[in-house]
């Protein structure tokens, strides 16, 4: 589990096992979502993690997604304020233009 003191999505986590009616016994801190399919293939349990985490997954280990509504997390899109990258403000173009028609 990532450390709820260093991460909103492990605090998020928590507090819905909370308010569910239980606390997860955590057997590993991990600094980075990334370790914890490697530690889940070496037996460590099982764990939360975003939907990204997937896809850079080789290893022999199940994804169940979570029904009916999983949890949610804010995500934000972070560049500087007076960048000047036209690569940087065309990904930004596009990833709001992603955002926006993900509502509709």
């Amino acid at each position: 589990m990532l450390d709820p003191n260093s991460s909103d999505f492990a605090r998020y986590v928590q507090t819905c096992c909370v308010d569910a009616g239980f606390l997860p016994k955590v057997s590993q801190q991990v600094v980075d979502a990334q370790s914890i399919p490697s530690l889940i293939a070496a037996g460590f349990g099982v764990a939360l993690v975003p939907q990204s985490i997937a896809r850079f997954t080789t290893t022999d280990i199940v994804f169940r997604p979570i029904r009916p509504s999983p949890p949610t997390a804010d995500v934000f899109l972070v560049f500087r304020k007076d960048e000047t990258s036209m690569v940087v403000h065309n990904f930004i173009k596009l990833a709001l233009r992603y955002l926006n028609q993900r509502r509709d």
